[in-house]
């Protein structure tokens, strides 16, 4: 069981390297096409009040309302990629050190770092089933690390 822990969180590992990185990416391309998006809007409304179009507040209201909620979305993204990517980098460590019969402490602070950045991501951004897969697979790897550190193979 410690062996397909480990392999298990090599694998969770590093697609949570990739997830995080996809993430962090994600939140500040998306922040910054949010802030682009309200300065380029803020700047036609004047235009239009120059030219005498007569601009409708609440439409202008519930644009920066919008604007002001993709910016938040974008910035947990960037919080829960940036959680996640550790997690991942700690799981990677955690699961060679699976391998070697080692770190036994290591591998429970790893697998809950991990457990903690897909609740983020729950909270902050979306739930999703994937999510809900890497959780399930990081508590085995967490049970499992109950097995670093026993000896391995058949009783002698």
């Amino acid at each position: 069981m410690r062996i397909a822990g480990g392999v298990i969180m090599l694998i969770v590992g590093l697609w949570s390297v990739v997830g995080g990185s996809c993430s962090i990416g994600c939140g500040a391309v998306g922040g910054v096409a949010t802030e682009g998006a309200a300065k380029f809007s803020s700047e036609m409304m004047k235009a239009a009040q120059k030219a005498g179009a007569k601009v409708d507040a609440k439409a202008a209201a519930d644009a920066a309302a919008a604007f002001e909620e993709g910016s938040n979305l974008g910035s947990g993204f960037r919080i829960a990629g940036i959680v996640i990517l550790i997690g991942g980098i700690l799981c990677v460590v955690a699961g060679i050190l699976f391998l070697v019969n080692k770190g036994k402490t290591f591998a429970f602070a790893a697998a809950g770092i991990g457990i903690l950045g897909e609740i983020i991501f729950f909270a902050l951004v979306v739930f999703n089933v994937p999510g809900v897969l890497k959780l399930a697979l990081l508590a085995f790897s967490g049970f499992a690390a109950t097995k670093i550190g026993e000896p391995s193979g058949p009783p002698s």
